[in-house]
């Protein structure tokens, strides 16, 4: 990315909120704590005006009641939220968050999301004002398997995405596959997931592709 552009998006945009997810059934790790971290520690010159704040969020359907409070105490001008697709074998930024979560799957407490399966008097779904075909077009550069997705599913990534999108502020959710080993598995290569070294590469382009369109949305406003 141009420097001249990052250094001016940085003047305009100041404060990014990055979350990244711990634990949930059948997931004992996740590698989106880490790659949060990664984004909030990583020094480049281009973000000398940006402050970068990570939280790493329970994977709990209480977590979502704290989500007000922290955007108060935080006030960002634009959020990039990580999350795992185990599944998937691609990064996939995601177009928008539906209103509809799953009442069949525990969180890391066991819990069920009950009453918050559907928003009542909302819209189907909410469109994140971060484009994100320009997040796959940055990435593809990187030669890592990436795609859009039309939405976030219906588990606690989505949930979190609409909450911040349903609170105003420039928002994109990013979910990332479980990252492979470095020794090279037999098979087709597009079956091959990427690595975490590739995954960081993928999750610092988002960054700089977030922030970018976030101060273009903000000279708009």
């Amino acid at each position: 990315m141009d420097e001249s552009i990052a250094l001016g998006y940085a003047k305009r945009m100041t404060r990014i909120l990055i979350t990244g997810f711990g634990p949930f059934p059948g997931a004992p790790s996740n590698p989106t704590m880490r790659l949060a971290r990664h984004l909030g520690q990583i020094r480049r010159p281009r973000y000398g005006g940006v402050t970068r704040l990570v939280r790493l969020l329970p994977t709990t359907w209480a977590m979502l009641d704290t989500i007000p409070a922290l955007l108060q105490e935080i006030r960002p001008d634009v959020v990039l939220m990580l999350g795992l697709a185990g599944r998937r074998r691609q990064v996939t930024p995601e177009l928008r968050a539906v209103n509809h979560q799953s009442a069949l799957k525990p969180d890391a407490d066991g819990a069920f999301c009950g009453h918050r399966s559907r928003v009542r008097n909302a819209p189907l779904a909410l469109r994140s004002p971060i484009h994100p075909r320009y997040l796959q077009a940055a990435i593809q550069r990187l030669h890592v398997p990436v795609k859009v997705s039309q939405d976030a599913g219906n588990y606690l990534c989505n949930a979190l995405s609409w909450a911040m999108l349903a609170s105003g502020v420039p928002a994109i959710f990013v979910h990332v596959p479980r990252p492979r080993r470095m020794t090279r598995p037999r098979g087709s290569e597009r079956r091959f997931r990427p690595t975490m070294r590739q995954l960081m590469l993928a999750a610092e382009v988002a960054l700089d592709q977030v922030l970018r369109q976030a101060g273009h949305h903000a000279v708009g406003r």
